[in-house]
């Protein structure tokens, strides 16, 4: 059975790799990926840290490294280190043709997230 930091971590990992599939497929000029997301996801659906990444990807007019940031900024949402964290995420995603999957596995977390929460504060 996995522990609580277990199932906290496969979520974390699952959005994250959503996350980069939005932007590879933005960075080649693409909008299939964000326009899946945006009929089967909210940034409420995420974890904290990535509400305002989706958020931002949400509004921006194209998904990558270059224009979501600037949307955070924009927002007043920027962190030190966003720019860092999306090159690596998008570094660590084999293909972002996978993205429905993520998407699945991002609604079945948010759907497990009273379970998460009551083993772990997030």
């Amino acid at each position: 059975m996995n522990t609580p930091s277990e199932i906290l971590q496969a979520r974390i990992d699952a959005e994250a790799v959503l996350l980069a599939a939005i932007l590879i497929d933005g960075g080649d000029g693409g909008h299939e990926v964000i326009d899946y997301c945006r009929t089967r996801l909210q940034p409420s659906d995420f974890l904290k840290e990535h509400q305002r990444i989706y958020a931002a990807m949400l509004a921006a007019a194209n998904c990558d490294v270059v224009t979501v940031p600037l949307e955070m900024k924009r927002r007043g949402t920027l962190e030190s280190g966003v720019l860092s964290y999306l090159s690596h995420i998008i570094s660590q995603c084999e293909s972002y043709r996978l993205y429905k999957h993520y998407v699945d596995a991002v609604v079945s977390n948010h759907s497990a997230r009273p379970t998460i929460n009551g083993g772990i504060a997030v």
